[in-house]
């Protein structure tokens, strides 16, 4: 099934790349850890689009300007 919502790079922690959606927003991550076996996973629903995405650890900080920061932990 072909999703109308889209991604672009927000961030990078070692061999996953986080992806902020721009249709409905949210957080995802592709997973390239295992070159044979490249997932992508939608991480979180967010209350608004990102302005900036920074990386502490697993956890993508998300700041939404006037909507406020989310904190997705990536791992989960």
């Amino acid at each position: 099934q072909q999703s109308s919502d889209f991604g672009y790079a927000a961030a990078v922690a070692g061999e996953r790349l986080v992806m902020s959606s721009g249709g409905t927003p949210g957080l995802s991550v592709l997973d390239a850890t295992d070159l044979d076996d490249i997932t992508i996973a939608r991480k979180a629903d967010l209350a608004s689009y990102t302005y900036d995405v920074t990386m502490m650890g697993d956890v993508a900080l998300c700041s939404m300007g006037p909507w406020g920061l989310q904190a997705v932990d990536i791992a989960k």
